[in-house]
C-alpha cells in the first residue's frame, strides 16, 4: 500500500494530538474525579495514549518504507 508523504503526515500528526489529549484528559480525571473511579478512567486513558503514542514509530515505519 503506498501512501503520500502527506498522508503519512497528516497521520502521525493525529496520533501525536490524539495522545496528548488522552494524556491530559487522564490527568483531569485523576485530579478532579472521586477518587477510585477517577483513577481508574485515568489510566484507561493513559493506557489509551500509550497505544496511540506506540503506534507512532508505525507510522514512521511506513514512512521510512516508501520507495
Amino acid at each position: 500500500m503506498r501512501m503520500s508523504v502527506y498522508a503519512l503526515i497528516v497521520i502521525r500528526s493525529l496520533l501525536v494530538f490524539n495522545g496528548l489529549a488522552l494524556t491530559i484528559v487522564g490527568f483531569a480525571l485523576g485530579v478532579f474525579m472521586e477518587r477510585p473511579a477517577g483513577l481508574i478512567f485515568a489510566a484507561g486513558c493513559w493506557t489509551a495514549a500509550g497505544a496511540l503514542f506506540g503506534l507512532i514509530r508505525f507510522a514512521d515505519r511506513m514512512y521510512d518504507s516508501r520507495p
